[in-house]
């Protein structure tokens, strides 16, 4: 029944739509309008003929593209797959789409990335979003060990009594 709601039709209307609200500044969440392009497009190349020949569970490409989505949004790939784990919660024990879903989203949002730095014509990858904060001054190398250190010996015994 998701095939009304992921064609060729809706990717053009879905994509022009967001265009021509983002470009009037109106306060309009992109988030969820681009979860629904990724699918639109993972469902129409699931149909392509280029993919008809590979076994791909529609379930798992439809949980990466949400991933893609939600992961180029935000810049943040863990991101997107902690939604789409949320959107698996019936069947969270299929361990299978989780690769899939940390892979696209990671490269998705790589490529988003790349993208924005060639149209920003910047010489470097820059975050998404900025912030005026500034680094607090680092103590030394052997603090730093002590404190990994402790964290180590905390976690291991905290993991031995927790079992």
């Amino acid at each position: 029944e998701l095939n009304h709601f992921l064609t060729g039709w809706v990717l053009t209307a879905k994509s022009l739509g967001l265009t021509l609200v983002l470009g009037a500044l109106l306060p309009v969440g992109k988030e969820g309008p681009f979860v629904h392009i990724a699918s639109c497009v993972g469902f129409l190349l699931l149909e392509s003929d280029f993919f008809a020949k590979i076994n791909l569970p529609r379930e798992d490409v439809l949980l990466a593209a949400v991933a893609v989505g939600v992961g180029a949004t935000f810049s943040a790939p863990v991101s997107g797959v902690l939604f789409a784990l949320e959107l698996m919660m019936p069947r969270l024990y299929d361990t299978s789409a989780y690769s899939a879903c940390f892979l696209a989203s990671t490269l998705g949002t790589l490529i988003f990335m790349c993208l924005n730095m060639v149209s920003s014509q910047e010489s470097q990858l820059r975050p998404l979003f900025t912030s005026n904060i500034v680094a607090e001054s680092s103590p030394t190398l052997k603090a730093e060990l002590v404190f990994i250190l402790l964290c180590a010996i905390v976690g291991a015994i905290s993991g031995t009594l927790g079992r």
